[in-house]
């Protein structure tokens, strides 16, 4: 057995760490990019209610950065 594969398939959604990890960035920039709504995402049920932001938009933004000059 390999180590450090997933047989997970990829979720549609990701956690704001997940989004810093992705776009090397740090978690507080993801809560102002959703306080600011230029990140569009969904807070879950329950007392803390966690972020949960599509994947395809965390690639548009990505993308979107990137190619704005």
């Amino acid at each position: 057995m390999q180590k450090g594969h997933s047989t997970q398939p990829e979720s549609p959604y990701m956690t704001v760490q997940e989004v810093a990890d992705f776009l090397r960035v740090h978690t507080m920039t993801v809560y102002g990019l959703l306080g600011a709504g230029k990140l569009a995402g969904i807070r879950t049920m329950g007392a803390r209610g966690h972020w949960r932001i599509s994947r395809e938009t965390v690639l548009d933004l990505s993308h979107g950065a990137s190619s704005e000059s």
